[in-house]
Formats: C-alpha cells, sequence, structure tokens
C-alpha cells in the first residue's frame, strides 16, 4: 500500500494499517485552525451514531457546551458528500473555544474523515465564509 502525504508518500510493507492520523492547518490572518482527523467506524457504527457519541464524550471533557443541533447536509463541488455538521462553543481550562465541525464517511468505506475549524474567539461572517469555501471545495481523492 502506498500511502501518501503533502510532503511525501511511502509504501507500507501491508495493507493491514488503520489511518487515524491528525493534520492541524493554521490560519494566522483569521486566527483559526482546522484540524483533519481521520478514524475507523466500529461495526454497527454509524456516522450519526459515531458523531453522537464524540459529542457526548467532548461534554464530559469541556466545561459549559452550548451547540446547535446536528444537521446532515451535502459538501464538495458537486454537493455530492454526505456530512453531518455542528457549531459549537465550550470552555477548557480558562479558553472558551468556539467551533464548526464537519464528519463525513468515505463512500464505500468506513473510513471517517472529522473536519474541525477553531478559533479561541467567537466566529465571525469572515471565518464564517473561509469555512464554508473549505466545504464548497472539498473533493475525495480516488483510491490510488
Amino acid at each position: 500500500m502506498t500511502y501518501r502525504l503533502n510532503e511525501f508518500e511511502f509504501t507500507l510493507p501491508s495493507d493491514e494499517v488503520q489511518d487515524a492520523s491528525i493534520n492541524i492547518l493554521k490560519f494566522a490572518a483569521l486566527g483559526t485552525s482546522l484540524i483533519v482527523s481521520r478514524s475507523l467506524l466500529g461495526d454497527g457504527e454509524t456516522l450519526q451514531s459515531n458523531f453522537e457519541e464524540q459529542l457526548a464524550k467532548l461534554e464530559k471533557q469541556v466545561q459549559d457546551l452550548r451547540y446547535q443541533p446536528a444537521k446532515a447536509l451535502h459538501v464538495g463541488a458537486a454537493q455530492d458528500i454526505d456530512a453531518i455538521e455542528v457549531h459549537n462553543q465550550f470552555s477548557k481550562g480558562t479558553e472558551r473555544i468556539h467551533q464548526y465541525q464537519l464528519a463525513l464517511v468515505i463512500p464505500g468505506t468506513r473510513q471517517m474523515l472529522a473536519l474541525s475549524y477553531v478559533k479561541a474567539q467567537p466566529l465571525g461572517d469572515a471565518e464564517s465564509a473561509h469555512w464554508a469555501t473549505i466545504k464548497s471545495t472539498l473533493q475525495l481523492n480516488p483510491k490510488p
């Protein structure tokens, strides 16, 4: 199996690998970060059930979690990628965190991707527009 990253690629000796990697991109001009994490859905688990479970875990790890109800939507250039999104905020220590979160499953797999767009201040119009651009330009790469 060939594993690709932005900077390089390499061959793994076996296909028996689970990608649980995390990427963090920082946007200094807006003071935001985009965190992309990967995981595998468990047997019998759905995107919705995993999303709800992750939200419940977050609620136990932080203080004063507030969120709007999660909504199903379609993202990507062709609006053909099923996803779930939530906008939430919470306190962690002395910091107040505001974030958009999006989760999707790569079609035909159990591979889940979670995107968190995070700022330590309220998300305004500029951040909302930036997040909308990220969602609307998302394209899944074909399997090599």
